[in-house]
């Protein structure tokens, strides 16, 4: 189990024992930091694209060791990259998480 994980399903317990301000209020944090790592996402994957085709000139031209620093930059950005994918994954289950209590606790209200 990834740490994310552990730390998601430690958020879940939180979850029920919030007030619906403090729901409110933890919905919108973890709608801002979702949608940060969303936009580090597209810069990473812009800086990839830019490397790629930096690596592709490398290659029409014969130019080997330039080559080789490009494909660990992009390996090491792809790295970069697939964990802003789960830390945004995350974020978004706890945002679903927190809309589903919300609701519930609406329903419940009325």
């Amino acid at each position: 189990m990834h740490h994310f994980e552990e730390d998601a399903l430690a958020q879940t317990s939180i979850i029920s024992d919030m007030s619906l301000k403090e729901l409110q209020e933890e919905m919108d944090f973890q709608a801002k930091q979702f949608h940060l790592a969303c936009q580090q996402i597209v810069l990473l994957n812009n800086q990839i694209k830019a490397l790629s085709i930096r690596y592709e000139t490398a290659s029409l031209q014969r130019a080997r060791s330039f080559r080789y620093s490009l494909r660990l930059r992009i390996a090491t950005l792809e790295g970069v990259r697939m964990m802003f994918y789960d830390y945004a994954r995350m974020r978004a289950d706890i945002l679903e998480d927190l809309q589903v209590h919300l609701m519930t606790s609406d329903s419940e209200e009325e």
